[in-house]
Order: structure tokens, then sequence, then C-alpha cells
């Protein structure tokens, strides 16, 4: 247990990964929750009596060390992390009352207090949360001091919230960079919050006092945040607008909510008015960098002052035994407040935080004993309504609010007292109020549209998960609202219902339980649908039997019955009746009841649109209740047909056929024994003219006739083939060309024979294939169906032999030079080309040289080919790469190194080109991972053995590997795991650890290049952590951050898999083995030579060059020596004047993570120059300056204990 906590300690430092900061941090949780006692004396754990009192013993004496000040300080680490969830976990861990952390009180307290003011000074999000939490921290720290003190920081945190207000109100763009309101309103809610360890002490010291400290600050805490909500609603408003903002001011429910562009435009404003004020100019990007901060700081403002009004109220109406009471007026007030603002808001976080909060105070409002302020949000509520059924204009709602929903819906969720009552008289008064089909409509830009408003608030209610429950007796009212929408002319209306389509539909179909695409959601069939949702019979009855191809009503009507369980699943189901005021169907057989609605469906089979026409297939595939009739009905039709048939419904129709088939495989051999007329199924493939009716046969006859060796198929499949070949000699000039939707056809006719090839005898397998090769390369369709079918045969490894699957690598090859090819298919032939270089036996020489140049082409971006093909390229390349180097006979040594050194450097400029490139880097560096795994470990042996070893191929795998294995994807991480690893490179199921594949390319780089000094200089060049001095970086992150030179909420640092601060402890004890290698021989070398002096002339020269090697490294580790102590003289320096100027104790807790990195960078730095020297130290006398500039510097700051 010692060495686990030990452990979980030691890595909570300064820029912790969040999978490494989480862990330990639940193993410390899990220490305290289970060995130490309880606050009330019980135990907290299930071990026996005798063992943990024998535990608490070794514990207190210090075995653990639980609650030490390393752990306190660990933990302290983690409230500046970048994760809620870390600094959360940790501020509970500081404050349980099992550990004692806390106990020293003030020391502690005015620390965490100066760095959160220092934090509540950015503008940043993320820094005002870390600074709310660390005056909380401090606020419970002087519990342990007075309860007088702890209300006097209290009341100093509302004084500088309403200072910064003061100043916001002055001048928001000043005020917005240096002291911006959101984080001090975020610090009050989060202190107000803990009312057991805060407000309680406050009241305490008020009853001593006589003074009612609770009640000032919770006044000025109401007081402020109205002020702030109203404030920045009103500077959101252009300033030729607000006597209309003022005049709607005093009615919430009549407020404007401005546009984006009036807000900018006010904002603006503001920043040319502090221009005038200050005197200055602003560049542009100083214009928009105000802009952006002044935003940031209203949403912000937003969110925080609305979770501030929250908590007034919560504190108030809560059973906490505080005393503090709101009447009526100020919970109407504070209820006021929460409807300006979702009504003149509509930025969507800030009016979703505010909706949030606004339901949690419905729920304490409608919780109350009194009568009147229970009613409040259903009050509300009906105001709502009847202000949309009276008003005659207003900003459109789809354009310029977007709260008006949610605000009705908050109202309705947080009725605790009726929810049910308050949702239906909202969804009767909704759908009663608004027509979905205004008579007359002229489209105006400045009005509602009172259908889409209807369709807005209804689609808002559908998607409540809290009211899930309540709204299903609401669906078939909501569904007919939504379909009464889609068909409308006005775009607006249109737009409201795919939205409420897209919300509902899901929730009445049901959750999906498969992904095949021809399986719809189980838990409704026709039936069900239309007895529970008449609207849905009612629509499609209404359609009567003419083939419409112009109604988005019929296209979610189809659409959505598409998606039902098959009725033929209702065959045996006789109890299901319809009312008899929708339907005038009585009989009891399900046949006959769907056969009107089924009659409807076949009719638009007819149609001209495309997309009806599937969705009619498909629909017919689910109101059908007998397939197998459906089925022989649609092949009769095809051998019946002439030249009045219909295309488009034999195509839709054997569509329908094929949806039934796949759903029902069990009527296959009744289908085939009833039909059996081979010569129509021959004729339609092979003369019709109609490129989609075959294409829909060719996927029948896949489904009635999987085996191809009937004679009549085998002799189909021959005069299919020859077809397809004359076709491609024929060119662009050959009949069908023009046909539509012939290059679909190629596509479908190929993958078919070549489906069919599978089960012929080899020869004939192989000839189609061939044969097919020839083809595709005049037909683009053909070639990606035969690409298809050659990576699934390639994965297989069982249908060709090596001669035959060298032929297709050589007409691959050759079709990717040819440059007459699609993107897409060039991406599929160089990743078919690498998985057949994998094969055994066929790699060829010429075969590997051809490739070679082929993705040399394409990786290096002189060809069109696109991100992908690059990418794809550089694997492709590795492969060749390794082959050449693993065998010279299919290299030429000549260009072999140059070619190895064009592959790092291509692979090097892959993963810097990744920030500018965000959308197609993953593809990008996962296949350069895969590169390194391939060939990595092959190019970094062929290095080493080279005389003398060639050092850039060395450092650039080593420095490639270890970016990758620092990813945040665990994709590339595995990769790049596997490349230097003895199990994963033989293929073992056991998935490598990246941590242990990082040291593992520690040792094998320093195995590989023992006694190299440019390994060593190599790896001390990785020790600078920063381009300038160290002092100088540590002044810069000790000093006020600069937010003019970077983005407003750009992260400090990413959050890496494998963090630099490991990476540099593994460099500092690498580099410390690397240069004992042949540090220990140089010093036997030299004294031999001075002894004996007799040496033959070999030795004696390559004794001249170990010392030659040993010289150069005593001036390296001397030149880094006075660079060092130059760099700890400043740093030490700057350290000290920044400690006795801020009166601080720990420099621990200061700065981000960067700066405790650049200082344990000089500290490694140290380390190993100290190590090299250490002989020259010992024969001198002396400790060395060195380490007396160490020990100054580990007197101001403790490094991690990693």
């Amino acid at each position: 247990m010692g060495g686990i906590v030990s452990q979980s300690v030691s890595h909570l430092f300064p820029g912790a990964s969040y999978q490494r900061a989480v862990t330990c941090l639940h193993i410390l949780d899990a220490v305290f929750g289970t060995f130490c006692r309880a606050p009330t004396g019980k135990r907290r754990t299930i071990h026996k009596e005798a063992d943990l009192d024998a535990f608490l013993r070794q514990e207190a004496n210090g075995r653990l060390q639980l609650g030490s000040a390393r752990m306190r300080t660990a933990l302290l680490h983690c409230l500046f992390h970048s994760v809620e969830e870390i600094r959360l976990k940790a501020f509970s861990l500081l404050t349980s009352e099992a550990s004692h952390f806390l106990e020293s009180g003030g020391v502690v307290h005015e620390e965490l207090w100066s760095l959160a003011r220092r934090h509540l000074s950015s503008p940043r999000p993320q820094d005002g949360a870390i600074g709310a939490l660390l005056v909380q921290l401090s606020l419970v720290c002087l519990k342990q001091v007075s309860d007088a003190e702890m209300t006097s920081r209290l009341l100093e945190v509302c004084d500088q919230a309403v200072t910064n207000f003061v100043a916001l109100q002055r001048d928001i763009a000043s005020s917005s960079a240096d002291c911006p309101i959101h984080g001090w309103l975020l610090t009050l809610t989060t202190c107000l919050s803990d009312v057991e360890g805060i407000l309680k002490a406050v009241e305490r010291h008020s009853s001593l006092t006589g003074v009612d400290y609770v009640g000032t600050i919770l006044n000025e805490a109401l007081s402020l945040s109205q002020s702030v909500l109203q404030y920045v609603l009103r500077i959101m408003v252009p300033r030729d607008q607000h006597n209309v903002a003022e005049e709607m001011a005093t009615q919430p429910l009549h407020r404007v909510a401005p546009s984006f562009e009036d807000t900018e435009r006010a904002f603006l404003a503001l920043v040319e008015n502090s221009q005038r004020a200050r005197r200055t100019t602003f560049t542009e990007e100083e214009r928009q960098l105000a802009i952006e901060r002044i935003t940031s700081c209203c949403w912000l403002g937003i969110k925080n002052g609305c979770l501030l009004l929250e908590q007034v109220p919560r504190i108030s109406l809560g059973a906490n035994g505080v005393s503090y009471p709101l009447d009526y007026s100020s919970l109407k007030g504070i209820m006021d407040t929460f409807v300006s603002v979702m009504t003149a808001c509509r930025h969507r976080g800030a009016i979703e935080s505010c909706a949030e909060s606004l339901r949690r105070f419905c729920q304490l409002v409608s919780s109350c004993d009194d009568a009147s302020t229970a009613e409040m949000p259903s009050a509300v509520l009906s105001e709502a309504l009847k202000h949309w059924s009276e008003k005659k204009s207003r900003s459109s709602l789809t354009r310029r609010s977007a709260g008006l929903p949610l605000l009705v819906k908050a109202l309705i969720e947080g009725d605790r007292k009726d929810a049910q009552s308050s949702l239906r008289r909202a969804v009767l008064s909704v759908t009663r109020l608004f027509p979905a089909r205004p008579g007359h409509l002229t489209p105006d830009n400045n009005l509602d549209v009172p259908a889409a408003e209807k369709l807005h608030l209804l689609c808002a209610l559908a998607g409540s998960s809290p009211l899930g429950e309540a709204m299903r007796v609401h669906h078939n009212a909501v569904f007919e609202a939504c379909l009464e929408g889609l068909d409308s002319s006005v775009w607006v209306v249109k737009n409201a219902a795919y939205q409420l389509y897209g919300t509902v539909a899901p929730r009445m179909l049901g959750q999906k339980r498969t992904r095949e695409e021809f399986a719809g959601h189980d838990t409704l069939t026709p039936m069900k649908v239309f007895t529970q949702f008449p609207c849905v019979m009612a629509a499609l009855s209404g359609f009567g039997e003419r083939p419409r191809g112009d109604s988005e009503q019929l296209f979610f009507i189809l659409d959505f019955l598409s998606r039902l369980r098959p009725a033929s699943h209702d065959q045996n189901d006789r109890t299901v009746l319809f009312d008899m005021d929708k339907c005038d169907i009585y009989t009891s057989s399900t046949r006959e009841k769907l056969e009107p609605f089924v009659a409807v469906v076949r009719t638009q089979l007819k149609s001209r649109s495309w997309k009806l026409r599937l969705l009619a297939a498909r629909c017919l595939a689910s109101l059908c209740p007998l397939p197998q009739d459906e089925v022989l009905s649609a092949l009769s039709a095809l051998a019946n047909s002439s030249k009045t048939t219909s295309y488009n419904e034999l195509q839709a129709r054997l569509r329908a056929a094929n949806v039934l088939l796949r759903a029902n495989p069990n009527c296959i051999p009744a289908v085939v024994d009833c039909f059996a007329d081979d010569a129509v199924l021959s004729w339609w493939v092979l003369a019709s003219r109609n490129c989609f009716v075959q294409m829909e046969l060719l996927d029948t006859l896949s489904l009635l006739y999987p085996d191809p060796n009937h004679a009549w198929k085998s002799d189909l499949c021959e005069a299919l083939l020859k077809k397809l070949e004359g076709f491609a000699a024929g060119g662009t000039s050959a009949p069908g060309h023009s046909t539509p939707g012939h290059k679909l056809l190629r596509k479908r006719q190929a993958a078919w024979l070549l489906s069919a090839a599978t089960h012929h005898r080899p020869p004939d397998r192989t000839t189609v294939v061939t044969s097919l090769m020839r083809v595709a390369k005049a037909e683009s369709h053909v070639m990606e169906a035969l690409l298809e079918f050659l990576g699934d045969a390639c994965r297989t490894d069982s249908m060709f032999s090596v001669g035959v699957w060298q032929q297709l690598a050589t007409e691959l090859v050759a079709y990717a030079k040819s440059g007459a090819h699609h993107r897409t298919h060039l991406a599929d032939t160089v990743e078919l080309l690498e998985s057949l270089l994998q094969k055994q036996d066929v790699p060829n020489p010429t075969l590997v040289r051809e490739c070679l140049s082929v993705s040399q082409h394409y990786a290096l971006g002189q060809s069109a080919g696109g991100t992908t093909v690059r990418a794809l390229s550089l694997a492709l390349w590795s492969r060749c790469l390794k082959l050449s180097l693993e065998n010279p006979a299919f290299g030429t040594p000549a260009t072999l190194g140059e070619s190895v050194h064009t592959w790092l450097s291509s692979l090097a400029a892959a993963l810097e080109g990744r920030p500018k490139a965000e959308t197609t880097a993953d593809i990008v560096w996962f296949q350069v991972a895969r590169s390194v795994r391939t060939t990595g470990h092959a190019a970094f042996d062929w290095a080493s053995r080279c005389d003398p070893p060639d050092h850039v191929v060395l450092q650039s795998v080593f420095d490639i590997t270890l970016q990758l294995l620092q990813d945040g994807d665990p994709r590339i991480r595995s990769e790049a795991a596997a490349a230097f690893t003895y199990e994963a490179r033989t293929l073992q199921p056991r998935p490598v650890q990246p941590n242990l594949a990082v040291r593992d390319l520690f040792k094998r780089m320093v195995q590989v290049c023992r006694g190299q000094l440019e390994v060593v200089r190599f790896l001390m060049d990785k020790l600078h952590a920063c381009d300038s001095s160290t002092h100088l970086e540590v002044e810069r992150q000790l000093g006020t951050p600069n937010f003019s030179t970077s983005g407003l909420f750009e992260q400090d640092e990413s959050e890496v898999f494998f963090e630099p601060m490991v990476t540099l402890f593994l460099f500092r004890d690498h580099l410390k083995v690397s240069s004992l290698l042949f540090i220990p021989l140089l010093l036997k070398t030299t004294a031999l030579i001075r002894i004996r002096g007799l040496v033959r002339g070999t030795q004696v020269a390559t004794d001249d060059s170990k010392i030659c090697h040993g010289t150069e490294l005593e001036a390296l580790f001397s030149e880094e020596e006075s660079k060092l102590l130059g760099e700890l003289k400043e740093t030490c320096a700057i350290l000290e004047a920044f400690l006795s100027q801020s009166g601080e104790q720990e420099l621990q807790l200061y700065g981000k993570p960067k700066l405790h990195y650049v200082l344990t960078a000089l500290l490694c730095r140290v380390d190993v120059t100290a190590h090299v020297l250490k002989d020259r130290f010992e024969a001198e006398g002396t400790a060395g300056t060195l380490q007396v500039q160490r020990r100054r510097l580990m007197q101001l700051w403790t490094p991690p204990a990693l």
C-alpha cells in the first residue's frame, strides 16, 4: 500500500495527462475511503476490526504518510488541471475531513487567495473556474482559523465582484481583458453552494456580532447577478435600438433578441468608445481581439450570472437551516430576469445554461408550501401562451431567438406540482393556436411565422428526456403537426418540420436494434402504427391512387413506414381493430386491413421521383403481409412486360422484391419452384436497354440462385463477360454510353460476375478476373468493383496462385502510372499493392522497384492524388523499402541510403503538417505510424550496421517514433509501439503498452549507438526545453499572461498520452547510461597508453580515436557546465525576487506546467553534466560550483519525484 500511494503521489506532477491524473486520484480516493475513519467515527471499510486497527496504527506511525505535505502539494497541482473532473476530484480529497491537509490554516489560505486573484484576472473561462475553486478552498482553510476571517474574506469577494462590475460599466473593452466579471460571479456561486461549510460559519459569526452578514452577502449576490444580466442584455443591442429595447424591458416576454450582426455592431461601438476614452488607436487584430473578449465576457457573464441567480433562492428555499426569506415579489423578479434572458439572447450555450438554471429554479418554487408561489411556473407558462396567441408581429423566431422553445420546456420540466397537466395544456394550446397551412403569407424577415413557432416549440418538448414518458400520449398530435408543416410552401416552416421529424420519429418508432440496412425498427409493426397514430393512416389514405413526385409530406410518411417491422410478422395477429371514425376497415384479417394502404404505396412505385420510388419499395416490404406473393407478382410483371410497361414501376417492384427476399429468406425455395422461366431472366440481363431494371434483376438473381453452377447461369456469365469486353472495346461511341445509369450498371455487372466466379473452378475464376482487369482500364466503375473484390480476395489468401497475383500486381502498377484513373480508385490501388507485397513469394525485384517508384511519386506530392493517396503511398513506400533493406536483390545499393533519407524526410514533413490540416491529419498520422511499424526497425538496424553508423537515420527514426508514441490517438500509439518491441514484431496477439515501448525505444537507441559521441550530443540537445535561455522562459511564465498574442480559448498544453515531463527523465537516465558506455573504457585505454607505450599501430589509432572522442566529450560538457552556471544563477535570482516580492512560501503552486517543465529540464541538464564530469570534480578535490547552484535551486523549487 505504501508503494501504491507513493507512486500515485509522484505521478500527480504539473502537466500530467488526464489518464494518469484520474487514475492516481481514484487510487488515493480508494485508500482514504477504505482505511480512514469517517467524521462520525464509523468505519468506512469492510475489513475486520483487528486488521483495520493494526493498519491505522501503522499509518499513525507514518508508514503511508497520508496527509503529508508532499501529497497535499500534489493534490494542489491537480486544481490547475485543464479537465474539470480532475479539479473537482482533487478538491474533494483536499477538503475531506478524513484527511488533514488544511490544518495549517492561514499560510495556505494566503497562498491560495493570491493564486485565485491571479487566475480570476484572466479572461479565459478555464482560469476563472480554477480561481473560483481556489477561493472556495481558501475559505475552507479559514474554517480552521476563525469564522470572522472567513466572513471578512467572503465580503471581500462580494466587494471585488462589485468593483469589477463598476469597471465593466465604465469600459468593458478594458475590463474584459484585465478584470472580467464572469470569474467572480462563478466564485460567488461556488462559495455560496457550500452551505454547510461556509455559510454556516458566516451565520455563526452573525449570531455572535448581531450583524446579518448572511443577508448582506446574499442580497449583494442577488442584486449583482440581476444587474449584470440586465446590463449585458442591454449592451448587446445597438444604440439606435435602445428605445425599443427599453420599452420592451418592462415585459420580459415582449423582448426582442438582437441578431448576431446587431450584437457585433454594438460591440464594435463599445470598442470605438474605449479607443476614444484612452486616446489610442487599435489595429485590426487588436480590434478583433477586443471584440472577442467582450463577446466572451458577455456570454460567460450570462451563464455565470444565471447560476448565481439560481443559487440565492436555492439557499432561501432549501431546508438547510440558513435564514434568508424571499417574498413573492423577489421570486417573481428572479423569474422575470430568467425570462428576459431567454427571450432577449440567442447565443445557444448561454440560453441552454440559463434554461437549466430556470428549470432548477422552477423546481424549487413549485415545491413551496405557499400556493401562489408554487403556481408561478404555471402562471408564467399561461402568460407566455396567451402572449403568443395575441401578438401581431415580432422578430422572427427561427432567425433571431433560440430561447422561446427552451423557455417553455424549462417551465414545464420544472413544474413538480403537475408537469403532465402543464405539458398537456401547452401541447393543446400550441397546436390549436397557429395554423400550419396559412392561407396567405408574405415572407418577411421581420415577421414571425406562427407555424414555425409551433413546430419549434413542439420540437423542444418532444426532445425532452424528463418529459419523454409524458409526451408519448401526445406523439400523434405532434406528428400530425409535423406532417402539416412538411406540406407548407414556406421554407422556415418546412425547415422547422424537418427538425421536428428528426426528433419525434425515432421516439415514436423506438430504438433500432440492428445496424443491418434492410432490417427496420423491431418495436412497431404497421398495424400498431395505424392504431396508435391515426394521423399516419389518415395522411397516407389522403394521397389516393395517384402517383406523386413532389410531395415532401408523402416522402416523410414513406420514410417513417419503411422503418417498421415487416407486416408478415403480424399474419397471426387477429385482434387489432381500427377506429371506426378513422377508417372504413372492419375485417379482422391483417391483409384486408392493409390492402388499401398497400395500394397507395404501389401507386407510388410509378412515380418519376427516384427517391420516392425507393422509399415506396421499402414501404411495400414493410406493409406487405405475404412476401412470397409480392415477389412472384414482381417476377410475373417482368415476364409479361410489354412496350407500354412502366420501367419505373418495374424497377421499384423488383427493389421491393429484393428487400422482401433479404428479410424473408425462408420463402426463396418456394419462389424458385414457382418461377423457373430462365429465358426471361437471361433476356432481361443481356438484352434490356433499361439499366436500372438490370441492376435490380442482378440482385434478384444473386438472392434466388446463389449457386452459379446451373448450366443456364454459367452461360449467362460467359455472355455477360463478352458483352462487357465488347462494350469496353467500343469506347465512348459504343451503344449504351448515353443510357442513364450505364456506369452504375457496369459496376453492378462486374460485381455480380466476380461474386459468381468465386464458386467456379480456379481457371474460370482467373479468366474472369483477368478479363475484367482489361475492361477496367477503360471503365472506372468496373475497376471500382474489381478493386473491392481483389481486396477481399487478398485478405482470404486462397483464390489465386502466386503467378496470377504477380500478374495482377503488375497491371495495377501500370494502372497507377497511367494517370487515367479516379482519385478514389488510385487510393484503393495503392492500398491493394501494399497488401500484395506482404504475401509470401509475390514480391520480386521488378515489382518492388516499380512499386517504389509509384509510391515515391505520389508520397512526395508530385501528382494531384489527394491526402489519402499520399498517406497510403507512405505505407507502400515503407513496404518496398523494408523489402529492399532485408533483401539486397530487391534494391539498388547505390541509391538505398538516399531512399531511406528521403523516406524519413517525408515522414517528418507529414507529422509537421498536422496543425495546418486537422481534418485530414488522422489518416496521415496513422499511415506514418504504420510506416514506422513496417520499416522503422529495419531502417534502424541498417543504419547501425553502416560504417560509420548513419546517425541521421538513427536520430530521425527515434524522433518520429517518440512523437507518435506521445499522440493522443490510441490507434497511432499502438502502431508505433509495435516498431521496436520483440513481441509485436513476431505478431504476438498481446498488445504492446506505449509506456513500455518508449523505454524499449530508448534502450535500443543506447544499445545500438554505444560509445558514439553523436548520440550523447543528440540526447543532450533534447534536454533543452526552450529555444531561449531558461531564465528568460521562467521570467515569462511567472509574469502576467499576455493575451494579445494568443487566442482566448487556446490551451496551455496539449493533452498527450506520454507527457514531456516524463520524457525528460527518460532522456536524462539514458543519457547517463550512454555516457557511461565509453568513459570507463576511455580511462583504461589512456592509462595503458601512458604506462606501456608499446602498442600495435592499429591499436594506437583506435585508442587515439577514443582519446579524441573523450576529449570532445569533456569539452562538450565543460561548455555545457559554463552555460548552466549562468542559467542557474539568473534563474535562481528571478525565483528569489518573485518569492520575496509576492511574499509566498511555495513556488510549487505557481505558473503553468510549462514553468515546471522548463525547470525540470534545467535540473536534468545539471544532473547529466555533473555525472559526466564527476571524475574531474573528484580529481580537482572540489564539489563544484555547479552543485552549489543546484542546491540553491532545490531550496526554491521541488522537482517532481518521478
